[in-house]
């Protein structure tokens, strides 16, 4: 597992974490301390649980300390915070050897996150942490680090809860507590007796009214049965485990877990890590009642269908009705055009018509007082208010108009764009979202030929240009044919033309894709009006062009060709968008790449993700080791550390990955999340094996914005891992493209 802070990271100091758990080994001196606004006095040895909402502050006194800050996913990539916390979580603890975090979570008047040890248990989980640090200091040396590290965290929560059962203990209590706590040593029935002081007779009868099974026996028992949490949860070897607990010949550790259990070690490891993933979502689905007013708020947010479905199945609907005003009659709040989505939404509650009535109202008043909104006028005009919004906006539209016109012929001004402008700007495309009549179109174009009269650019932010709002409200289909009567009628109409300053070069018919050559892609000097179509012909050709291109581009000596000639094996990094991968040994590219990533000097920032471009979807052994190198090194920027992860994730991916890769997309608080779950859907549309297919719920569900996740929907589609539970939410979803997607399977 690639070491991250966010996942887990050890201080010196006694102190909580806002997002993750923490485990503190303490020995302290007549200490105050804080927890959770209550004043508590230690003094002794301690261990302290604390979960993500706990809140430590030191006052005062004396101590040593060591924390450990962990995230769930950390130990088990199918853990988090929400899923301890259900009732279901017990039943699943018992299936698959999930382990017991009450004590980060229970709180009365007999335990408050505070565990006493004594000296014997707190050497134990000091010599616990210390092991810990130094596999998690050792994290770029031994591949192993993250399973040792969990591994010693499994024995600190052993302490703890022995600890925590034993503060109650009777002496017979207390010899089964040691023997847990000192399960890794050579415990023997003479040094059990000298231990408590007793006979052989008396601690014999003491532990088989406790348990049934003589001391040797029980100490067989737990030795095995404390090993199970390791098999489950790390890849440490089998010989290891069995030294850590107790055996000194691991063939005797493998036929005793058989005989006990039925099933080798090994096979128990594999077969837990199967129906882990078989069920992981089952206590999802049984725990599940209601949908709580936060997720649904987040959920509308991302535009996920499954507002829409959990919303039609809910009996009581006032706890979402306040947010969904709130939300859409505030633009701030969602930041994607409103329609039927959110109609549909609407629809769902048996007050449809108050709500529509108070959405409209309270939007028409703001855009009267204030400026006019867009993003709620498609909402508007299905809920039958596109009359009132076409009166204010054409009113708002000829007063604006006036103005610039004004504006425009004077010409003397140093104001660069006056407010009328940007009036100017949305109310004319609110007229265009209304879907007003042609007649009353063709004039607001023929209005803008107007301003061309006067000026050679209309006053009017570039990157506010009018005309793609409108076409995008309008429909290209429909307002077309009226440019190219206001073209043909009006004097200043060609400036509507592909040739315009505003360059509208969209109105050029796309070139359709050819059988290209290798000669035609090597003739193709720069960026020019050819470049995009032979670009997607050269993602289509064959295999023979795409290896000669390649041999050339290994070959040629200047740099401003070669790095030209890459561009074509370049891309979005989108998983419907991936270019040939480059089909020859790519290492004299990724020589070239790692000089330039590490020359200091910004010139060649291009350059350098030119080459990793080019490299992200090449399967080789030094593209790998480049990116291992890239991923390791603090000071890499953002930019090149997500072509590292493509390129160490993606084409590169190997079975070994997926520990590492199931953790960082489980990481809330990663930098590199939306590359990551890119990456997801470039493996799951490849059909990568031994991907953590498991996760696509979550992935799917965590996507900020509708556009992306389309491109997830259609990597899906691809790698034929479409559930039927993520089409039906599709079918919801905000965006109509991912809905035409499922529409048209």
């Amino acid at each position: 597992m690639e070491y991250q802070k966010s996942l887990i990271y050890m201080t010196s100091a006694p102190e909580s974490s806002e997002s993750m758990y923490s485990l503190i080994c303490l020995e302290a001196n007549g200490l105050l301390l804080t927890l959770n606004g209550i004043r508590c006095y230690l003094d002794g040895h301690y261990l302290l649980c604390l979960s993500q909402d706990d809140r430590l502050n030191v006052n005062s006194g004396y101590c040593e300390a060591q924390t450990l800050h962990f995230l769930p996913y950390f130990y088990n990539v199918n853990l988090n915070h929400n899923v301890i916390g259900l009732n279901i979580y017990e039943e699943m603890r018992d299936l698959y050897g999930y382990p017991d975090f009450h004590l980060f979570r229970s709180r009365d008047d007999r335990f408050f996150g505070i565990v006493r040890l004594n000296f014997e248990e707190y050497e134990m989980a000091k010599l616990c942490f210390q092991r810990a640090k130094r596999h998690i200091d050792d994290h770029q040396s031994d591949k192993m680090w993250s399973c040792r590290t969990r591994s010693d965290m499994i024995s600190i929560l052993r302490i703890a809860e022995g600890a925590y059962l034993g503060e109650q203990s009777e002496k017979g209590n207390e010899i089964l507590r040691y023997i847990r706590d000192n399960i890794g040593k050579d415990i023997t029935l003479p040094a059990l007796c000298k231990q408590f002081n007793t006979n052989r007779t008396t601690l014999t009868e003491l532990v088989k009214e406790l348990t049934g099974l003589s001391p040797i026996q029980y100490v067989l028992e737990e030795r095995l049965s404390q090993s199970r949490p390791d098999l489950l949860f790390t890849s440490i070897p089998i010989s290891e485990i069995a030294e850590k607990y107790g055996f000194d010949d691991p063939n005797y550790y493998i036929r005793a877990f058989k005989k006990r259990f039925g099933i080798t070690p090994l096979k128990y490891r594999v077969k837990g890590l199967e129906e882990r993933i078989k069920n992981e979502n089952i206590y999802h689905e049984k725990e599940r009642k209601v949908m709580r007013p936060e997720e649904f708020e987040s959920y509308v947010r991302k535009g996920l269908g499954r507002a829409i479905t959990l919303l039609k199945e809910e009996s009581d609907k006032k706890p979402y009705r306040k947010i969904l005003i709130d939300m859409l009659t505030d633009e701030n709040l969602l930041h994607r055009f409103l329609g039927e989505y959110e109609k549909e939404l609407i629809d769902c509650f048996d007050d449809r018509d108050d709500i529509a009535r108070e959405i409209a109202e309270s939007s028409l008043a703001i855009m009267e007082s204030g400026e006019i909104s867009l993003i709620n006028i498609g909402l508007l005009v299905l809920l039958g208010y596109r009359d009132a919004v076409i009166e204010l906006a054409d009113k708002r539209y000829l007063k604006s108009y006036a103005e610039l016109l004004e504006f425009t012929k004077r010409g003397d001004s140093d104001e660069k764009y006056p407010p009328c402008s940007e009036e100017y700007f949305r109310s004319a495309s609110a007229l265009a979202r209304c879907k007003v009549d042609s007649t009353r179109m063709k004039q607001i174009l023929t209005d803008m030929a107007d301003l061309y009269r006067y000026s050679e650019c209309p006053v009017v932010p570039e990157y506010q240009n009018p005309i793609f709002t409108i076409m995008d409200g309008y429909g290209k289909d429909a307002l077309y044919p009226l440019i190219d009567e206001v073209i043909a009628e009006h004097p200043y109409g060609s400036k509507f033309g592909r040739h315009s300053p505003r360059g509208q070069l969209y109105r050029i018919p796309p070139k359709p894709l050819k059988d290209v050559t290798a000669e035609d892609i090597l003739a193709c000097e720069g960026f020019n009006e050819d470049y995009g179509y032979l670009h997607a012909s050269f993602m289509n050709a064959d295999e023979s062009v795409v290896r000669a291109v390649a041999e050339r581009i290994l070959n040629e000596t200047d740099r401003k060709r070669q790095l030209h000639w890459l561009s074509f094996f370049t891309t979005a990094i989108s998983p419907s968008t991936v270019p040939p991968a480059f089909p020859l040994d790519p290492t004299p590219l990724v020589e070239i790449a790692e000089q330039l990533y590490q020359d200091s000097n910004p010139a060649v920032s291009d350059d350098t993700a030119r080459y990793l471009n080019a490299l992200m979807f090449t399967q080789h052994p030094s593209v790998k080791s480049l990116a291992k190198r890239m991923l390791e090194n603090n000071e890499c920027p953002r930019r090149f550390r997500n072509y590292a992860l493509h390129m160490f994730y993606g084409a590169n991916y190997t079975c070994e990955d997926r520990e590492d890769f199931s953790a960082l997309l489980l990481s809330e608080s990663s930098p590199d999340r939306d590359a990551l779950f890119r990456i997801f859907g470039y493996l799951i549309g490849q059909k990568t094996p031994d991907i953590p297919i498991d996760l696509i719920p979550y992935v799917f569900e965590a996507f900020s914005g509708p556009w992306i996740r389309r491109d997830f929907i259609e990597a899906l589609i691809k790698g034929d891992a479409l559930s039927d539970e993520i089409k039906a939410e599709c079918a919801f979803d905000s965006a109509k493209i991912t809905r035409r997607l499922i529409a048209e399977l």
